[in-house]
C-alpha cells in the first residue's frame, strides 16, 4: 500500500462511525423535538376537551337542580289540589271566597251533568285549561 493511502484507509471506519454517530445524534434530536411537539399539541386538545366536558357537567347539574325545583313546585300544587275540602287553604277563605276544593267539586258536579269544559268555565270562573286539568285529575283519582 501507499503511505499516503495507509492513513486515510486507517481513518476511514472511525470516520464512519463518527459520521453515523453525527447522523443518529441529528435524526434523535429531530424525533424528540417533533414529539415533544406532538405531545404537547395533544395535551392541549385533552385540556381542551376536559375544559368543555367540565362545562356540559355544569351545565347539567344546574338544568337538573332547576328541574328538581320545578317538581317540588309542582309536587307542592298537586298536594294542595289534592287536600280535602274541609281544609284551611289560604287567606282567601277568609275573605268568603270558595276553597279550591269546593271549586273543583263544583266543575266535577256540572261535568256529570253534562256541561262541556267551556261552559263549565264561564259558570265557575276558572279558566278552561284549569276546568280540563281538574277533570283530567278527577278521572285518574288524583284530586
Amino acid at each position: 500500500m501507499n503511505s499516503a493511502v495507509a492513513p486515510i484507509v486507517l481513518w476511514l471506519p472511525v470516520l464512519v462511525l463518527v459520521a453515523s454517530g453525527l447522523v443518529w445524534w441529528v435524526a434523535r434530536r429531530d424525533l424528540t423535538s417533533r414529539a415533544d411537539a406532538e405531545r404537547a399539541r395533544v395535551q392541549a386538545e385533552w385540556d381542551a376537551v376536559r375544559s368543555a366536558a367540565e362545562a356540559l357537567i355544569g351545565d347539567l347539574e344546574r338544568r337538573a337542580a332547576d328541574a328538581q325545583e320545578r317538581m317540588t313546585a309542582l309536587e307542592g300544587l298537586l298536594t294542595q289540589m289534592a287536600q280535602p275540602a274541609g281544609a284551611d287553604h289560604s287567606a282567601s277563605n277568609a275573605v268568603g271566597e270558595a276553597s279550591p276544593d269546593a271549586r273543583y267539586a263544583e266543575v266535577t258536579q256540572l261535568a256529570s251533568s253534562g256541561l262541556d269544559p267551556a261552559d263549565i268555565a264561564r259558570q265557575t270562573g276558572l279558566s278552561r285549561g284549569e276546568v280540563e286539568l281538574v277533570l283530567s285529575l278527577r278521572a285518574r283519582r288524583m284530586l
